[in-house]
């Protein structure tokens, strides 16, 4: 995009300066350019930025100001207004120097659904506590298990910041509720056969957000042995999601999946009539459908033990492609059965033959 140039939602001309981008003429109300920024997603709420004020100095520039949700004031550079224009109002990218302090301390609900998972969620629970990431709400929904799942979380899951243990309806159920107990401004899922493949994933996840608030974000994950779990049996990489993607076989790994929760309460949580592939249609729903903004990771976020809810055995590879048509279906998605089976096996095979580079 060359600068400057007309930006059409808010009227104004835009152009470079050395914190972003800014717009030099738009509409005199702030109140009327803190909407529009909000409602074509070039500002997200998170950045804590309540309120804009701007006042012209007798050289004639413009110094603007943003009043943050902790009460203070926080200078957001100067230029030059159209005269005709008293409010400079900022996109997203002049906001990103002076909202990072805020953004950094952004709180990541991670949740964590498990049942009779004593073999493996000990790793989990540490690969969480783990993380260089300063505010994490580790949310453990259990189904009521019956082994020392508990015990260990006990042990291992001093940091873990709620727990529910009783009987649900599967593990969408699962997932909703801890959707439900969740109080960060992002959230993600790891289930407790999985663990996060470095100590700074969720650093590096804010810093996504960050730098290009996004509503959502996802990377790349490796299936591990259930027994070697630093033997990599799969490598699942991802890539940018482009409209259509999903009636032609392409899915982000779930796990890596992180949306802000705000995305969530707008457009909903699991659909709890689909039993295995329930993720995949909200994630259909989330960027078929919803169209949120949404940023690719290219490194390995996650990894995997095999033997997951959707990857034991044929029967039930079968029935979640089922499911998956059926989630095409209901949300208005066109797949071609040949293209969308030809892209899957494709894509599954090279899972078998890639490794990541690191």
């Amino acid at each position: 995009m060359s600068w400057p140039y007309r930006d059409a939602v808010l009227g104004g001309w835009c152009s470079s300066n050395p914190q972003g981008l800014i717009v030099d003429s738009a509409p005199a109300n702030s109140e009327y350019v803190w909407e529009k920024l909000l409602s074509a997603r070039l500002l997200h709420p998170s950045t804590g930025f309540t309120e804009f004020t701007s006042d012209a100095p007798s050289d004639g520039r413009v110094p603007l100001t943003a009043k943050t949700d902790r009460g203070d004031r926080r200078t957001l550079g100067n230029a030059t207004p159209n005269p005709t224009a008293r409010v400079i109002a900022c996109r997203l990218a002049a906001l990103r120097s002076v909202a990072a302090p805020l953004e950094n301390n952004m709180k990541v609900s991670v949740i964590t659904v498990a049942y009779n998972s004593s073999k493996t969620i000990a790793h989990t629970l540490q690969s969480v506590r783990q993380q260089t990431h300063g505010d994490v709400e580790h949310i453990v929904v259990d189904g009521g298990s019956t082994d020392d799942t508990l015990k260990i979380v006990e042990v291992e899951g001093a940091h873990v910041a709620k727990l529910v243990s009783e009987r649900d309806n599967g593990i969408y159920d699962a997932m909703n509720k801890g959707l439900a107990l969740a109080t960060g401004d992002v959230v993600a899922f790891i289930n407790s056969d999985d663990f996060y493949a470095s100590s700074s994933v969720l650093e590096t996840v804010v810093e996504s957000f960050n730098k290009t608030g996004a509503d959502c974000c996802f990377g790349d994950l490796c299936y591990v042995s259930q027994v070697d779990p630093s033997r990599i049996v799969r490598y699942w990489r991802s890539s940018d999601f482009a409209p259509g993607a999903f009636g032609k076989g392409w899915v982000p790994p779930h796990p890596t999946f992180f949306a802000r929760r705000s995305i969530y309460q707008r457009m909903g949580g699991f659909d709890l009539r689909f039993n295995i592939a329930a993720d995949y249609e909200l994630m259909a729903r989330f960027l078929e459908v919803g169209r949120i903004s949404s940023v690719y990771i290219p490194e390995v976020l996650v990894k995997m033990r095999l033997g997951g809810a959707s990857n034991r055995g044929l029967v039930s590879i079968i029935k979640q492609n089922l499911e998956i048509g059926r989630a095409l279906r209901v949300n208005g998605l066109n797949s071609t059965l040949l293209q969308f089976g030809f892209n899957k096996i494709a894509s599954r095979v090279g899972q078998f033959l890639k490794r990541p580079s690191s």
